[in-house]
C-alpha cells in the first residue's frame, strides 16, 4: 500500500500497511494512513521535552513528537546524511558531498545556509563543534531502528514479540526519489539489509500462523527484489505453510518467468527440489 506522508515531508514511499510498537522503544501515533513511529521519551530528550525523529523510510520527514518539522530541500539533505552516517563529520566533507558540483566556497557557503535553516526550525537535529557537525544527540531514525531489528530477525535466539513482526515499515525503501550519488550508496546497502529481514520475517510469520501477514511481508521481499531467488522461496513456503499449493506452484513460474527474461537462466535445481519437496509434503 502506499505512503503519503504528511505536508512538511516528501510525499512517497513504499511499505507495509501498518506499523506496531517496537518492543519497549516507542509507541505508533496515527496520521492518515500512515501510523508513525515515535520513540519514547527519555529524560533530557529534545529541548522541548519531546522527542526528534528523522524518518528516511519511504520519503523525508522531520518529527518533534508528533509535529512535523519544515526544512528546505537543502537542510533535509544535511540531516539526511548526518543521520546515515550518525558520526561527526567534517564540515568541508559534509559540503562536498552534498554540492559536488559547485566550488569549496560557494559548496562551504550552502552548508553554513543550510546548517542557520536546521537550527533556527529545531536547534536539536544537530551538534557543532568546530570544524565537525553531527546529528543531534537526541535524535532517533527509523532507519536505526531498522538495522535493530533486522538483527534480531536474522539470529534465531533472539527474542520477537508480535509488535517486532509488524514492522516491516521500518523496511520500505530508503529515501525514494532521491538521485544524489550518496544515496544511492546508502540505498544499495539497506536493501540487502531490509530484504534479508523481509525474508526472516516471512518466515517467521508463517511459523506462527500469521500467513496472511507472511505473504504479505513475503510479496514486499519479492517486489524489493525481484531477481532474489531466496525472497521467492521465502514466499513459497508462506503459501505451502498456509495450505496453498497452487499460490506455491504460481510463485515459482513467476520467478522462473523473471529469471528467464531478465537473466536467461532457470531457477536453482535447489528451488526446484524444494518446491517438489514442499508439495509432497
Amino acid at each position: 500500500m502506499a505512503v503519503r506522508r504528511s505536508a512538511a515531508g516528501v510525499t512517497a514511499g513504499t511499505g507495509a500497511a501498518s506499523a506496531g510498537n517496537v518492543r519497549g522503544a516507542g509507541r505508533a501515533v496515527a496520521d492518515g494512513q500512515r501510523r508513525l513511529f515515535v520513540p519514547r521519551r527519555r529524560r533530557g530528550d529534545g529541548v522541548h521535552g519531546r522527542p526528534l525523529n528523522v524518518l528516511l523510510l519511504g520519503g523525508f520527514e522531520v518529527l518533534r513528537g508528533a509535529r512535523p518539522i519544515v526544512l528546505p530541500a537543502t537542510a533535509q539533505r544535511a540531516i539526511a546524511f548526518l543521520a546515515l552516517g550518525e558520526r561527526p563529520v567534517e564540515r568541508s566533507r559534509l559540503a562536498g558531498t552534498l554540492w559536488p558540483d559547485v566550488d569549496e566556497s560557494r559548496a562551504s557557503a550552502n552548508l553554513r545556509s543550510a546548517l542557520w535553516r536546521i537550527r533556527k526550525a529545531d536547534r536539536g537535529l544537530i551538534s557543532t563543534d568546530g570544524a565537525y557537525v553531527a546529528i543531534g544527540r537526541s535524535v532517533s531514525s527509523d532507519v536505526r531502528e531498522g538495522m535493530d531489528l533486522a538483527r534480531r530477525l536474522a539470529d534465531p535466539s533472539a527474542p520477537l514479540t508480535g509488535d517486532d513482526l509488524d514492522r516491516a515499515d521500518l523496511f520500505a525503501e530508503l529515501l525514494p526519489n532521491w538521485y544524489d550519488e550518496w544515496t544511492a550508496t546508502w540505498r544499495q546497502r539497506y536493501d540487502q539489509t531490509r530484504v534479508h529481514a523481509l525474508e526472516a520475517m516471512c518466515i517467521r510469520l508463517a511459523t506462527m500462523g500469521r500467513f496472511e501477514r507472511s505473504v504479505e511481508v513475503g510479496l514486499m521481499a519479492v517486489a524489493a527484489q525481484p531477481l532474489r531467488e531466496s525472497a521467492h522461496e521465502a514466499l513459497i513456503r508462506a503459501h505451502v505453510a498456509e495450505g496453498n499449493r497452487g499460490e506455491a506452484i504460481l510463485q515459482y513460474r513467476a520467478c522462473r518467468d523473471v529469471l528467464k527474461k531478465e537473466l536467461g537462466i532457470e531457477p536453482s535445481h535447489e528451488l526446484q527440489q524444494l518446491l517438489e519437496h514442499l508439495l509432497a509434503g
